[in-house]
C-alpha cells in the first residue's frame, strides 16, 4: 500500500533558501516598523508645529492684553488725575460761593414788602447768622476700624497722600440765618395770609408763627404777630424771579394805626 506520511508536505515545500526566507522575513519587519516609526514621527512633529503655533498664538494674545491693560492704567491713572483736579476746582468754586451772598439781602427785603397785605406792618427786623461747626461730623464720626497689615503696607502711600490733601484742603464757612419779623396788622385773616404768603417764598424755610395776640397800640386794638423763618441756603437769587407788588409795605406804627383807621372810615 502507499503510505501517505512518507509524502512531502506541497504546502510547505520552498524551492528557496531558508536564509533567503528569514532575511526576507526580517526585511519586510523592518521596513513595517521603520514605516510606523516614520508615522509616530511625523505626528510627533505635527503635534509640536501645532502646539508651537498655538503658544505662538497664546503669547500675541498675551502681549496685546498687557499692552491693553498698561494702556487702560495709564487711562485710569489720568481720570483719577482728573478726579482730583475736579474735586480741588469743585472745593474752590464752594469756597469761593460760600463767601458769596446766594441770596442778596436787597432781594430778601423786596420779597418780604411785597408779600405783605395792604393793611399790615413790620414793627422790628431781626436777622441773625449763625456759623455751623463743619468739625462736629468728623468729630462725631465713629471710628474706622483698623486694616491688616498687608492692606496698610499696600496702600500706605496712597492714603498718607489722600490724608494730606484732606487736612490741606480747607472746608467752606457754613451759615444758618434766622430771620425774626414782629408787626402789627388790623385782623388774624390778614396774618394769616402773610404767613401763606412767606411759606411760598423760595428764599425762606420753616416759616412758622410764634404768637398772634391782640395789642394796643395809639388807642387801636391791633394784632400783633411774630414769624420766625430761616433762610433756605440752598436757594439763588439767579434762579429766582422776583415778586412784583403794586405797593411796598409798611414799616412803623404809625402809618399802620393810619392804614386801619382809613379803611374803618371807608366801612
Amino acid at each position: 500500500m502507499f503510505d501517505r506520511a512518507k509524502q512531502p508536505d506541497s504546502v510547505n515545500t520552498s524551492f528557496l533558501p531558508e536564509d533567503y526566507v528569514v532575511r526576507k522575513a526580517e526585511n519586510r519587519t523592518n521596513l513595517v516598523c521603520l514605516t510606523l516609526f516614520s508615522i509616530v514621527i511625523f505626528g510627533v512633529v505635527a503635534a509640536f508645529f501645532v502646539t508651537n503655533r498655538q503658544w505662538s498664538t497664546v503669547k500675541d494674545q498675551q502681549e496685546s492684553i498687557n499692552v491693553r491693560y498698561t494702556k487702560a492704567a495709564q487711562q485710569i491713572e489720568q481720570l483719577k488725575t482728573l478726579e482730583s483736579q475736579k474735586d480741588q476746582m469743585l472745593s474752590k468754586a464752594e469756597l469761593t460761593t460760600a463767601l458769596i451772598e446766594k441770596a442778596p439781602r436787597s432781594l430778601l427785603m423786596a420779597d418780604l414788602i411785597n408779600r405783605m397785605p395792604e393793611r399790615l406792618a413790620l414793627l422790628e427786623f431781626d436777622l441773625t447768622s449763625k456759623r455751623l461747626d463743619s468739625g462736629a461730623s468728623r468729630r462725631n464720626a465713629p471710628p474706622t476700624k483698623p486694616k491688616s497689615l498687608a492692606g496698610r503696607n499696600r496702600n500706605s502711600r496712597k492714603t498718607a497722600e489722600a490724608e494730606e490733601a484732606e487736612v490741606a484742603r480747607p472746608t467752606p464757612p457754613r451759615y444758618q440765618t434766622n430771620l425774626v419779623l414782629i408787626g402789627v396788622a388790623p385782623s388774624h385773616e390778614d396774618v394769616s395770609s402773610y404767613l401763606a404768603q412767606l411759606q411760598q417764598s423760595e428764599l425762606l424755610v420753616n416759616v412758622d408763627l410764634k404768637f398772634s395776640e391782640f395789642t394796643i397800640l395809639d388807642n387801636r386794638q391791633l394784632i400783633k404777630f411774630r414769624i420766625e423763618a430761616t433762610l433756605n441756603n440752598s436757594a439763588d437769587a439767579r434762579r429766582i424771579e422776583p415778586l412784583t407788588a403794586s405797593r411796598a409795605g409798611l414799616f412803623g406804627s404809625g402809618e399802620a394805626v393810619a392804614d386801619a383807621d382809613d379803611h374803618e372810615e371807608e366801612n
